[in-house]
């Protein structure tokens, strides 16, 4: 359609809109939008977004373990075995497929026998068999092989290592090994590393357990200590410094002797990762060891 010249250009505008002379070209409304599929993102209905809780009510409000890696540490007999294994029986209730890699050899099959009946578990009993692995060999090399065959082949949901730290200590306090400790530490920081790549990739819930050094058992004492963990956490948990960057929970376990002379138990939250950020918290959370795991 020819333009004329002695209109308003404004108006000449709507006439070709309104009547458009390429009868060959569809409207805005008319053309499908082309799919575009990322390599580097999913979209957000698709992204698997994996959580856990404690069966205490009162647990499960405070604390949240989510998909990547969460770091369990603190003294022997704090409660961090039975901790993860109040977690472990909780995701097979809700459908997960649970790998549970007791380097230690610490959870025994009288333990699993008295969580599972001290509640009224819906999953077959059975799924036990292969939710407890027991490796034969400690070292970090056995470790990365059996946890990228893990990852691989049983694509589970959930995966806890119980614990880091006589695997990392068994080739560290090694005298024939002394001059390997730089090699040992870099093992362990591949190791990390796989799992993080693997945690994110697979949206599976990592958790990982390791021995921290608790000072004392004093209430004033512990205080002390729960301020410079908040600063350095990694320092005490003896995992190194690639976890202050990878693991998204640090939950601390503390046992107390008060003025009363009993002992109680408490979680500690000293960094959670949000984003790219961390945020601290000094909140005590008392819980007790039962035969559910812990409450």
């Amino acid at each position: 359609m020819p333009i004329v010249a002695n209109k308003k250009p404004e108006e000449t505008i709507k006439q070709n809109i309104t009547n458009p002379s390429f009868s060959n070209v569809s409207t805005l409304s008319q053309i499908q939008r082309p799919q575009f599929k990322s390599t580097f993102r999913k979209p957000i209905l698709e992204y698997q977004y994996r959580t856990i809780t404690f069966t205490s009510p009162r647990l499960s409000e405070k604390i949240t373990i989510e998909n990547g890696i969460n770091l369990f540490y603190g003294d022997p007999e704090t409660g961090k075995t039975s901790s993860c294994m109040n977690l472990a029986f909780n995701a097979l209730e809700k459908g997960m497929k649970v790998i549970y890699y007791d380097t230690e050899h610490g959870v025994h099959p009288d333990r699993i026998m008295q969580i599972y009946k001290s509640n009224n578990w819906s999953f077959d009993f059975n799924l036990l068999y292969r939710t407890f692995v027991y490796p034969d060999k400690l070292d970090w090399r056995k470790l990365f092989d059996d946890v990228s065959r893990i990852i691989s082949l049983e694509k589970p949901d959930m995966l806890i290592i119980d614990s880091f730290t006589p695997v990392f200590m068994k080739d560290f306090t090694d005298p024939s090994k002394q001059r390997d400790k730089w090699n040992i530490t870099n093992e362990r920081e591949n190791l990390v590393y796989k799992l993080f790549e693997s945690a994110h990739d697979n949206k599976i819930i990592v958790v990982i357990v390791c021995h921290a050094k608790q000072v004392s058992k004093k209430k004033e004492d512990v205080e002390k200590q729960m301020k410079m963990l908040a600063s350095e956490p990694e320092l005490f948990a003896g995992v190194g410094r690639r976890f202050e960057y990878l693991a998204k929970l640090w939950l601390y376990f503390i046992k107390i002797i008060d003025e009363e002379s009993e002992i109680k138990r408490y979680m500690v939250i000293t960094r959670r990762k949000v984003g790219e950020n961390f945020y601290e918290s000094k909140e005590k959370i008392e819980f007790k060891i039962s035969n559910i795991g812990v409450e």
